[in-house]
């Protein structure tokens, strides 16, 4: 069984405000034996879409079915359909400070992606020696992290905490997108997701990781 080092929940946005959701999820998985580093809610911008992170305060083997527990609680102690809420097992691979280190992310990016065959150890390289740590140098970039995706598609999810969303139109971040490098790998990305989601509550009993 691969280390985790968070995990992530996704489902519809729930109809309760959600500034209590963190703490209660964290508390889930401290029960389950789980070390809570801290949690965070998003809530998409755009999208229907709600996402809720725990990141461990050290890797754990965490089993399939102790996160489906902790699903199926986060669904009835919110009044959720339980079908809706998945969970996903995380892998960090990658995370830099941003230009914007120390500063509030209001705003939480994220891109899922799968690679053509053949493609993802390209994808990895590209992420891990260009790409993460040229978008984290741009200002408004709090933190940049990549993660694998241990239990489903996309298996690739890279998030950016922003102080603000038009980060992402600066001449900065268009630049670091429009290298050589970008055009050759980016073409080759598959079942691609980008979202962009407003930070919510936040709750961190170990201190506070910027994740999310």
């Amino acid at each position: 069984m691969q280390e985790t080092h968070a995990f992530l929940l996704k489902g519809p946005p729930p109809a309760l405000a959600d500034a209590g959701m963190p703490q209660a999820l964290a508390q889930l998985a401290r029960t389950a034996g789980l070390p809570v580093r801290s949690a965070h809610a998003h809530r998409g911008t755009e999208a229907p879409a709600f996402y809720l992170y725990v990141e461990l305060g050290e890797p754990q083997a965490l089993a399939s079915a102790v996160l489906s527990g902790i699903e199926s609680e986060v669904a009835e102690k919110f009044a959720l359909p339980p079908e809706a809420v998945q969970g996903f097992r995380l892998r960090r691979v990658l995370e830099r400070d941003g230009a914007a280190a120390g500063r509030a992310a209001h705003y939480h990016y994220v891109v899922e992606t799968n690679a053509a065959p053949g493609w993802m150890g390209e994808v990895a390289r590209w992420y891990e020696e260009e790409h993460l740590p040229g978008l984290a140098q741009v200002p408004g970039c709090v933190r940049a992290c990549r993660y694998v995706n241990l239990d489903g598609d996309p298996s690739s999810v890279a998030c950016y905490d922003l102080e603000a969303p038009d980060v992402l139109s600066s001449p900065a971040w268009l630049a670091v997108r429009a290298t050589a490098w970008s055009d050759r790998v980016r073409p080759q990305f598959r079942d691609t997701r980008r979202t962009m989601f407003r930070t919510g509550a936040r709750h961190a009993p170990g201190g506070d990781s910027g994740l999310g």
